[in-house]
């Protein structure tokens, strides 16, 4: 898991929030009704920056990174009206053109099922597409009602997966985002041989009463592995590769990089034949 969100965390009444090693967290302070309350865990090694921006009738975190950010929110379902709301929301994505990947997430308390046709519904998810976000989700989270909410605006592909739990009585909601990895291939500088022969013989005569006697499978095992790795590491020679058999490509074969010699060879003696007249053109009828 990267990043960790819950709403509905009764802020209000709460002194502090659990720590989770590994990961760094944020609550929210605005909490004016006492079920409110977002809290945030982010990893540490993604160097995440979270923080509480204003958002009208709603608690609020903003998690974000390079090119993505997520926006984590908790709205009671005692607010009805839903106009002071996206106004608000509105203003905060605007401020948030920079970033590629935009997730808004959680517990809006806004049915957004395909068949309901409720004019909050409409307008929630409309007012939302136009600012170019499309719903990930709109399977029931809280009995037959979707309120909890996956908006996307992203051109990453995404997985949404329900978990079925009987932790709450709002089911989690996990999103996978693919990110898009650029692929460099590094031609191989240098090429591992190994002599088996003598790999055999050294694993055929070793003791390993050592393994036998350990009463932990585990450990046993880890030790396993460090014995046969160091009698490959000790059996084992990296050459370097000359350079005319280095594949500047994965597709490239020893096969393709032999012809490829062969054919700058011939041009070269072409040219020097070129050079002193003694290139001829035979015309073949």
């Amino acid at each position: 898991m990267d990043i960790l969100v819950f709403t509905e965390c009764w802020l209000k009444s709460a002194v502090t929030t659990p720590h989770l090693d590994g990961f760094a967290s944020l609550a929210t302070r605005n909490n004016p009704i006492q079920n409110d309350g977002v809290v945030v865990y982010a990893r540490l090694d993604l160097n995440c920056k979270i923080y509480e921006p204003i958002l009208s009738e709603a608690n609020c975190l903003v998690c974000y990174t390079n090119d993505t950010a997520v926006i984590c929110i908790y709205r009671s379902p005692s607010y009805a009206d839903i106009d002071i709301f996206l106004n608000s929301l509105e203003n905060l994505i605007s401020t948030m053109s920079s970033y590629k990947n935009i997730v808004l997430i959680r517990d809006i308390n806004i049915d957004v099922k395909d068949d309901n046709h409720e004019n909050r519904s409409h307008e929630y998810l409309n007012s939302l597409a136009m600012l170019g976000f499309l719903p990930a989700l709109n399977k029931p989270t809280r009995l037959e009602n979707c309120l909890d909410h996956i908006l996307l605006k992203t051109k990453l592909d995404a997985c949404v997966i329900i978990l079925e739990t009987a932790i709450t009585d709002h089911v989690p909601t996990l999103l996978l985002l693919y990110k898009k990895h650029k692929w460099i291939h590094h031609a191989a500088k240098t090429k591992k041989y190994l002599n088996f022969v003598e790999i055999k013989r050294e694993l055929d005569n070793y003791d390993f009463e050592v393994v036998l006697k350990e009463s932990d499978p585990n450990i046993a095992t880890n030790i396993f592995i460090d014995i046969v790795g160091s009698v490959i590491k000790k059996n084992s020679l990296a050459k370097i590769i000359s350079r005319k058999f280095r594949t500047v490509k994965p597709w490239v074969t020893p096969g393709l990089i032999r012809c490829i010699r062969n054919r700058d060879s011939l041009h070269i003696r072409l040219e020097a034949a070129e050079v002193a007249g003694q290139y001829h053109h035979t015309n073949y009828i």
